[in-house]
């Protein structure tokens, strides 16, 4: 079989094949989008702003500690306890 035939052949299905399974990816990235979105909405305020800080704007625990007043060792706390929470979270959607 020469390769036009092959491409002619196989290639149509495959694309259609592959871009259902883009598709499908895109599907679930949002979804996970999606959720961590909606789990941040629930959090208290502290514990969202220092996420956002930390992992959003990328500021480091001293400027996080500038910008609330809160000690680093609150600050390592509050993330360790969301990011927790968010790894349990994932942990349920995925098992649905």
């Amino acid at each position: 079989m020469s390769s036009e035939t092959f491409k002619n052949t196989y290639l149509p299905y495959h694309s259609k094949l592959y871009r259902r399974m883009v598709q499908n990816e895109e599907d679930v990235v949002q979804d996970q989008i999606n959720l961590v979105t909606s789990l941040m909405q629930k959090l208290p305020e502290q514990q969202r702003l220092v996420m956002q800080l930390k992992h959003w704007d990328g500021y480091s625990d001293e400027e996080i500690e500038q910008m609330t007043g809160l000690n680093r060792g609150n600050i390592k706390v509050i993330l360790s306890r969301v990011r927790r929470m968010i790894r349990e979270q994932f942990i349920i959607w995925e098992q649905r």
